[in-house]
């Protein structure tokens, strides 16, 4: 939000900015300015045949898709447009999707060996120190019939959904990192692994949001030891078998602190002394990404569907971290 606490409206001319100096990055292709550099650099010391077409030419692609929603044709012709204008032989629609598809399984790990998971990786998003982390997931739909296929051919089921688990930044909206799973992933199985793979990337995380799905022993423990605020909002159940009674720590004092809280002054005034409210940030990233880029995978394969959610989340990262320069431009927060 870019207004104050009082009252004041959201200044929407910050996202007008943000959103045009976005569109402006994608359909601009600075990666003309550097590619005899990149190329140069991709070659060194390369045996066999040599790279023609640098790595930030096909990242470029891929996020310029990912934005607008195209297909690899239409995406090859703009790609190829800007390598005609800059002097360059054209790239064919085959090695160009083979490059993308290459490229993205080399910046994400997809040997898992857990069977419900796809593939996980972080956000590629600037490492900050200090940082208040929220987590959770949202299901992306694998296919989604209209209303006349309902109605006409009786569609009245789908292929399922993947879920896309997420670390995000709950200050600027960024994605630190990301797992990709099956619908019958748990979401606290996946919670070491978003964190870990958030600390891999050097993002020093202070304080971790989340909601009751979380609430285990063992994170609140795991996370206590390494000076990490664990802030979750601990299941009725807990707290309601501890009322009149002694609230015993189960080797985690900090949670009995808690639950003790909840009890004393209530949940609703306990949620506004830790500051709780902050964790509704990784659902406004969820609303953001999904108005951007959809809600339903083109893919199909398993491995095409994890390429495709990490262009997503790169193109995403790029309009936030353009946004987060213009808010802090102004005096804000993001």
């Amino acid at each position: 939000m870019t207004g104050s606490t009082n009252g004041d409206k959201r200044d929407y001319s910050v996202d007008n900015d943000a959103m045009q100096a976005f569109e402006c990055e994608l359909f601009y292709g600075k990666w003309t300015e550097t590619a005899e550099t990149d190329i140069k650099a991709m070659n060194e010391g390369k045996f066999g045949r040599p790279f023609v077409f640098p790595d930030s030419m096909i990242e470029w692609g891929m996020m310029y898709r990912a934005a607008s929603k195209k297909n690899y044709r239409r995406v090859v012709g703009a790609v190829n447009f800007l390598l005609e204008k800059e002097g360059y032989a054209g790239i064919s629609l085959t090695q160009f999707y083979d490059r993308a598809q290459s490229l993205a399984e080399r910046r994400t790990s997809q040997d898992i060996t857990d069977a419900r998971v796809l593939a996980y990786g972080d956000g590629g998003v600037e490492a900050e120190h200090g940082v208040e982390a929220a987590v959770d997931s949202t299901g992306i739909s694998l296919n989604k019939y209209g209303g006349w296929l309902r109605h006409f051919w009786n569609k009245d089921t789908t292929s399922g959904w993947i879920k896309v688990h997420v670390v995000v930044n709950a200050h600027t909206g960024e994605i630190l990192a990301y797992t990709i799973t099956d619908e019958k992933c748990s979401d606290v199985t996946c919670m070491e692994r978003l964190i870990d793979t958030a600390k891999e990337a050097g993002h020093g995380i202070e304080k971790i949001f989340a909601d009751a799905a979380y609430d285990k022993i063992e994170l609140w423990r795991k996370y206590g030891s390494e000076g990490i605020e664990y802030r979750v909002n601990i299941k009725s159940s807990q707290t309601k078998k501890h009322v009149g009674g002694v609230v015993r720590t189960n080797g985690c004092p900090p949670r009995a602190a808690h639950i003790r809280a909840i009890i004393e002054i209530g949940r609703d005034a306990w949620k506004k002394r830790i500051g709780y409210g902050i964790r509704w940030k990784v659902e406004c990233s969820f609303s953001d990404l999904k108005r951007m880029f959809g809600d339903i995978m083109r893919s199909r394969l398993r491995h095409r569907m994890a390429a495709e959610i990490y262009w997503i989340v790169r193109c995403y990262n790029l309009y936030k971290s353009i946004r987060k320069a213009f808010v802090r431009g102004c005096g804000g927060v993001a």
